[in-house]
Parts: structure tokens; sequence; C-alpha cells
């Protein structure tokens, strides 16, 4: 085995590592919805079952071969995985959630839950239907579980 077939084992398997990490890391930090969540998981079930393939018939195949079979793959993974950072990146693209100023809203009916939690109901100013809820803990809930 060359030097050359070496950094291209380490080169197919990086690009995989980091498209699963990749995928992951925006699963568990951004809001998703729940089909962009289950592309996510696609895309790391196809980098996990690729490169599982690309590993077996790696490990499986004569000496001969092994450089032209590590050179195509890393070709095919190139490929894949530029269409991979494309969708991931998509994902930033397409966010239309803004942030809005606290002031903008305004308070329209507030009660409390047997569970003596507070709920707000709120309604964007110049508009006239609701538009955002806020849950409020009441401070007794807190004392009773800090108390025992």
């Amino acid at each position: 085995m060359t030097a050359k077939t070496i950094y291209y084992l380490i080169t197919v398997l990086e690009l995989y590592i980091f498209s699963v990490g990749a995928c992951i890391y925006i699963m568990r930090y951004e809001t998703l919805s729940p089909k962009a969540a289950k592309l996510y998981k696609i895309i790391i079930s196809v980098d996990i079952i690729l490169s599982s393939l690309f590993l077996i018939k790696y490990f499986t195949m004569d000496n001969k071969n092994v450089h032209n079979y590590v050179s195509t793959s890393l070709d095919i993974t190139i490929v894949i995985w530029i269409l991979e950072v494309i969708i991931i990146a998509f994902k930033g693209i397409s966010n239309t959630t803004k942030p809005v100023q606290r002031e903008s809203f305004d308070l329209k009916e507030e009660f409390l839950t047997e569970e003596n939690v507070k709920i707000c109901y709120s309604q964007r100013k110049k508009e006239n239907n609701f538009k955002g809820t806020i849950v409020f803990m009441h401070p007794d809930y807190y004392k009773s579980d800090l108390n025992g």
C-alpha cells in the first residue's frame, strides 16, 4: 500500500465524517422542521452506509486493485460530499425565522393554571389576531421544588 493510497483512504473517510458531524451539529443546535430533520437523518444514514461499504470493500480486495478502487471512490465521494454540503448549507439560507423586538408585542391575556404556571398570550402591535404564547413558571412553583 502506497502513501498515496493511504492519503486517499483518509480523505474519503474524512469527507464522510465531516458530513455526518455537520448534520449532527445542525440537528442538535438548530430548530428544524420535521422534514428537515428527516433529511439530515437520511444524509447521516447514507454517509454511514457508504463509508461502511467502502471500508468493507477496501479490506476485502486484492492489493493490485486497491489504488484504483480508492481513487475512484474518492472521486465519487467528493461529488456526494459537494451535494451534501449544498444541502446542509441550504438550511441556513432557508431559515425564515427572524428575531422580533420585545416591544413590538402587547400582552392580551394571562392566566394561572392549576400547576401554578402563568400563561400569557401576546399579540403583535398593529395586528388583530394572537401570534404568540409565552409561558412563565410561577415563583411558588420554584419555592415548592427547592424546599421539597
